[in-house]
């Protein structure tokens, strides 16, 4: 008598509870984790997607959150315990999305649910956004008719973009769609980037919305299109801010700081023009005294800035330039492994690095949860796709 054994392959579960509880706290945290104001839910929302996707860097920087109250060490803590667990969290997010190969229908659902209510919120803070700031003064950068929806601020609606737009990509690259609906899936994302922009008037928004034009636009078609569309409705929200920048003279690190009316990136041009002092790791009870001399030095304009804002400022001021340049390079070498040769998704994952790191703020994980699901995504398409003359325009041909 034979008996007949059956082994069950081994199954990967998809933390869809979790992640489907980061998202909405990624959309909606003003709502949801009202009234705590920054960085109390600048934290939780971390801490969540860490514990959607636990990786060994993201687990480790849990271990700095007692340090957060201390006056000498807490800012350091804080902001080392953000690039850990935002990259940390992209890894893991690109290993399991390439292992398990899962189905996102339902999490695109939801994304694409809570990007709908969150312009419908923009649109009514639009309107009436005297009533918002009332009921959320932490929203004071929603003047000018500018919404963002439950973020405080506008721009900070190109994080939950970017994850949203990654989805769409993952199920736009997958095999067996029919070309109605690869059609269809662009479209909505080319839509949601257009209704998004319009809402926000958000610099950092187009910059999101052009990196994934890059990624979906196989077809020289579809990028002249939709870029143009793009620039008829982005050159009138913006012309006033573009003038202004160019009248006014001045350097290149004027043209993207003063110019167009934005300091964020003001630690790092800071760092990197006084790279002496932060070569090796520096001293992290001083990190926000430093900062702020520096800013004073540089202009009067900025001496009120004492504080990092990207990935880039936060980990130099704590692991040094040195240290960061071959993490950054490292993060080079190992997407270019993984992602697609197709040259159209290589230029749309390095302008998305180059966003996480510089861009997007150092405590938002999803613009690295966007990028770790761009690189699964462009990984198992460049797996079936090999770069000959003859598959480069696979995707292109089917559209």
């Amino acid at each position: 008598m034979k008996i007949r054994v059956r082994v069950w392959p081994s199954v990967r579960i998809w933390p869809s509870g979790r992640l489907g509880t980061a998202l909405l706290l990624s959309f909606f945290p003003c709502g949801i984790l009202y009234p705590l104001s920054y960085p109390v839910p600048e934290i939780v929302m971390l801490t969540v997607w860490i514990c959607a996707f636990p990786s060994l860097a993201g687990c480790l920087s849990l271990l700095l959150l007692p340090l957060f109250p201390n006056t000498a060490y807490g800012y350091s803590a804080f902001n080392l315990f953000c690039v850990m667990g935002t990259l940390g969290t992209g890894v893991c997010v690109a290993q399991r999305m390439e292992a398990g190969r899962p189905a996102l229908g339902r999490i695109h659902t939801l994304a694409r649910i809570c990007m709908s209510v969150s312009l419908l919120l923009a649109a009514w803070q639009g309107l009436d956004g005297e009533s918002w700031l009332q009921s959320f003064p932490a929203m004071f950068a929603m003047g000018d008719g500018r919404g963002g929806g439950l973020r405080t601020e506008p721009s900070l609606l190109a994080c939950p973009l970017a994850i949203y737009l990654s989805l769409v990509l993952y199920r736009f690259l997958q095999e067996g769609l029919t070309n109605q609906k690869r059609r269809w899936l662009a479209t909505e994302a080319a839509v949601f980037c257009l209704a998004t922009v319009t809402l926000t008037r958000s610099l950092t928004v187009v910059i999101i919305a052009f990196c994934f034009l890059l990624a979906f636009g196989a077809r020289l078609r579809y990028l002249i299109t939709w870029g143009a569309v793009g620039v008829l409705v982005a050159v009138p929200l913006f012309w006033d801010r573009i003038q202004d920048a160019l009248l006014g003279g001045g350097e290149f690190t004027y043209l993207i700081t003063t110019g167009v009316g934005s300091w964020r990136n003001v630690p790092d041009i800071l760092i990197l023009t006084n790279l002496r002092q932060y070569l090796l790791p520096p001293n992290p009870v001083q990190t926000r005294e430093t900062i702020n001399s520096l800013a004073i030095m540089w202009s009067p304009l900025f001496a009120w800035i004492e504080n990092t804002y990207s990935a880039f400022s936060a980990c130099a001021t704590t692991i040094g330039v040195v240290a960061t340049a071959i993490l950054f390079g490292a993060g080079i070498v190992a997407g270019f492994r993984k992602v697609s040769p197709s040259s159209h998704l290589r230029l749309a994952w390095v302008m998305l690095y180059l966003a996480d790191w510089f861009i997007l703020p150092k405590y938002e994980a999803c613009g690295w949860v966007a990028l770790g699901m761009l690189t699964a995504a462009t990984s198992l398409h460049g797996q079936r796709v090999p770069e000959t003359s003859a598959s480069r325009h696979t995707i292109a041909s089917r559209l």
